[in-house]
């Protein structure tokens, strides 16, 4: 069974949501936001068809596993 509690590293996002972001080479700041209701679930649908796996976590876990949207700034 997964954990009950979400991970560290989204609690420390949800507190300081102003992060950087390295994509290869490029680098840059980013505003972190969870999404919620139909985004989420769009969202969520679409992390699951790129990435099946995500369907295992979801079945093992009794939370909702937050999506974290990150907004170039």
């Amino acid at each position: 069974m997964a954990s009950p509690q979400h991970p560290n590293w989204y609690l420390n996002v949800v507190r300081n949501p102003e992060v950087r972001v390295q994509i290869r080479a490029e680098k840059f700041a980013a505003q972190a936001r969870t999404a919620l209701g139909e985004e989420r679930t769009r969202l969520w649908r679409l992390m699951t068809s790129l990435v099946p796996i995500y369907h295992m976590y979801e079945a093992r876990c009794r939370r909702v596993i937050p999506v974290v949207v990150l907004e170039r700034m």
